[in-house]
Protein backbone atom coordinates (compact mmCIF):
# COMPACT_ATOMS: atom_id res chain seq x y z
CA UNK A 1 0.00 0.00 0.00
CA UNK A 2 1.53 3.46 -1.25
CA UNK A 3 -0.19 6.61 0.88
CA UNK A 4 -1.66 8.74 -2.19
CA UNK A 5 -2.89 11.82 -0.57
CA UNK A 6 -2.90 14.03 -3.61
CA UNK A 7 -5.61 12.01 -4.80
CA UNK A 8 -7.69 12.19 -1.56
CA UNK A 9 -7.46 12.52 1.99
CA UNK A 10 -7.05 8.60 3.03
CA UNK A 11 -6.71 7.40 -0.64
CA UNK A 12 -3.76 5.13 -1.17
CA UNK A 13 -2.68 3.06 -4.09
CA UNK A 14 -2.68 -1.00 -3.77
CA UNK A 15 -3.06 -3.93 -6.02
CA UNK A 16 -4.06 -6.92 -5.27
CA UNK A 17 -4.52 -9.90 -7.26
CA UNK A 18 -7.66 -9.46 -9.27
CA UNK A 19 -6.72 -5.51 -10.03
CA UNK A 20 -3.70 -7.09 -11.53
CA UNK A 21 -5.59 -9.67 -13.31
CA UNK A 22 -8.11 -6.97 -14.70
CA UNK A 23 -4.92 -4.82 -15.47
CA UNK A 24 -3.48 -7.90 -17.24
CA UNK A 25 -6.67 -8.02 -19.52
CA UNK A 26 -6.43 -4.72 -20.83
CA UNK A 27 -2.29 -4.39 -20.98
CA UNK A 28 -1.08 -8.34 -21.52
CA UNK A 29 0.60 -10.71 -19.15
CA UNK A 30 3.94 -8.93 -19.11
CA UNK A 31 1.44 -5.40 -18.00
CA UNK A 32 3.63 -4.63 -14.73
CA UNK A 33 6.94 -4.22 -16.97
CA UNK A 34 5.02 -2.06 -19.46
CA UNK A 35 4.04 -0.23 -16.53
CA UNK A 36 7.27 0.10 -14.94
CA UNK A 37 9.36 0.69 -17.73
CA UNK A 38 7.10 3.86 -19.07
CA UNK A 39 6.75 5.03 -15.76
CA UNK A 40 10.43 5.20 -14.99
CA UNK A 41 11.05 6.80 -18.14
CA UNK A 42 7.94 9.21 -17.73
CA UNK A 43 9.76 10.40 -14.65
CA UNK A 44 12.78 11.27 -16.62
CA UNK A 45 10.92 12.89 -19.82
CA UNK A 46 7.73 13.85 -17.78
CA UNK A 47 5.50 11.90 -20.34
CA UNK A 48 3.49 8.53 -19.92
CA UNK A 49 0.80 7.38 -21.56
CA UNK A 50 -2.19 8.84 -20.70
CA UNK A 51 -4.35 5.72 -21.06
CA UNK A 52 -1.93 3.16 -18.92
CA UNK A 53 -1.79 6.41 -15.96
CA UNK A 54 -5.80 6.24 -16.09
CA UNK A 55 -6.50 2.57 -15.78
CA UNK A 56 -3.63 2.22 -12.74
CA UNK A 57 -5.65 4.48 -11.13
CA UNK A 58 -9.04 3.42 -12.01
CA UNK A 59 -8.35 0.03 -10.66
CA UNK A 60 -5.39 0.14 -8.06
CA UNK A 61 -6.96 4.06 -6.06
CA UNK A 62 -8.45 2.98 -3.12
CA UNK A 63 -9.60 4.10 0.25
CA UNK A 64 -11.11 2.15 2.97
CA UNK A 65 -10.59 -0.78 0.49
CA UNK A 66 -12.63 0.21 -2.06
CA UNK A 67 -11.90 2.15 -5.34
CA UNK A 68 -12.15 5.49 -5.50
CA UNK A 69 -12.95 7.48 -8.99
CA UNK A 70 -9.92 9.81 -9.95
CA UNK A 71 -9.91 12.29 -12.24
CA UNK A 72 -7.09 12.28 -14.57
CA UNK A 73 -7.17 15.44 -16.08
CA UNK A 74 -7.35 17.64 -12.59
CA UNK A 75 -3.96 15.90 -11.70
CA UNK A 76 -0.47 17.00 -12.11
CA UNK A 77 0.58 13.50 -14.01
CA UNK A 78 4.33 13.18 -13.20
CA UNK A 79 3.22 13.27 -9.62
CA UNK A 80 1.88 9.88 -9.74
CA UNK A 81 3.96 8.19 -11.24
CA UNK A 82 6.50 6.98 -8.31
CA UNK A 83 4.03 6.15 -6.07
CA UNK A 84 2.47 3.94 -9.05
CA UNK A 85 5.89 2.38 -9.82
CA UNK A 86 6.30 1.40 -5.58
CA UNK A 87 2.34 -0.02 -6.17
CA UNK A 88 3.53 -1.79 -8.56
CA UNK A 89 6.59 -3.39 -7.26
CA UNK A 90 5.08 -4.01 -3.65
CA UNK A 91 2.07 -6.02 -5.73
CA UNK A 92 4.32 -8.17 -8.39
CA UNK A 93 7.53 -8.48 -6.52
CA UNK A 94 7.00 -7.40 -2.67
CA UNK A 95 9.34 -4.92 -2.62
CA UNK A 96 9.88 -1.15 -3.17
CA UNK A 97 10.65 0.01 -6.66
CA UNK A 98 13.90 0.80 -6.16
CA UNK A 99 14.88 -2.40 -4.61
CA UNK A 100 13.32 -4.38 -7.26
CA UNK A 101 15.66 -2.10 -9.93
CA UNK A 102 18.83 -3.18 -7.57
CA UNK A 103 17.64 -6.89 -7.78
CA UNK A 104 17.36 -6.81 -11.51
CA UNK A 105 20.58 -4.78 -12.46
CA UNK A 106 22.14 -6.86 -9.70
CA UNK A 107 20.77 -10.29 -11.28
CA UNK A 108 22.10 -8.67 -15.17
CA UNK A 109 25.84 -7.68 -13.95
CA UNK A 110 25.82 -11.12 -12.87
CA UNK A 111 24.66 -12.51 -15.77
CA UNK A 112 26.89 -10.71 -17.53
CA UNK A 113 29.74 -11.78 -15.65
CA UNK A 114 28.46 -15.49 -16.48
CA UNK A 115 28.69 -14.63 -19.70
CA UNK A 116 32.26 -13.11 -20.34
CA UNK A 117 33.79 -16.20 -18.55
CA UNK A 118 31.90 -18.27 -20.42
CA UNK A 119 33.85 -16.76 -23.89
CA UNK A 120 36.53 -16.70 -22.09
CA UNK A 121 36.45 -20.80 -22.16
CA UNK A 122 35.17 -21.00 -25.43
CA UNK A 123 37.92 -18.36 -26.06
CA UNK A 124 40.54 -20.07 -24.50
CA UNK A 125 39.96 -24.16 -23.81
CA UNK A 126 42.15 -25.83 -21.27
CA UNK A 127 44.97 -27.12 -23.48
CA UNK A 128 45.13 -31.18 -22.91
CA UNK A 129 48.32 -31.85 -20.57
CA UNK A 130 51.01 -33.47 -22.97
CA UNK A 131 52.20 -36.24 -19.75
CA UNK A 132 49.08 -37.54 -20.55
CA UNK A 133 49.12 -38.86 -23.57
CA UNK A 134 48.51 -42.46 -24.25
CA UNK A 135 48.13 -43.00 -20.37
CA UNK A 136 45.57 -45.82 -21.18
CA UNK A 137 42.81 -43.93 -19.48
CA UNK A 138 40.80 -43.37 -22.60
CA UNK A 139 39.11 -46.15 -24.32
CA UNK A 140 40.96 -47.60 -27.36
CA UNK A 141 39.61 -49.88 -30.29
CA UNK A 142 41.98 -52.60 -29.41
CA UNK A 143 41.51 -51.89 -25.86
CA UNK A 144 37.79 -51.03 -25.28
CA UNK A 145 36.56 -54.73 -24.86
CA UNK A 146 34.67 -54.65 -28.02
CA UNK A 147 34.43 -57.77 -30.50
CA UNK A 148 33.56 -58.34 -33.97
CA UNK A 149 31.72 -61.73 -33.55
CA UNK A 150 29.65 -60.95 -37.31
CA UNK A 151 26.05 -60.79 -36.76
Amino acid sequence: MVDAPFLGEGVYLRFNLNDMVEVEEVFGTEWWMLALGRLEAGEREQTVPAKLVDHLLKVGAKKNGERVAVDIEALDLPRVYRPLMEAISLATAGVPFDDLVAKIQARAAKAEEELKAEEERRANPPKPDPSSKGSGSGPTAQGSGRTNSGG
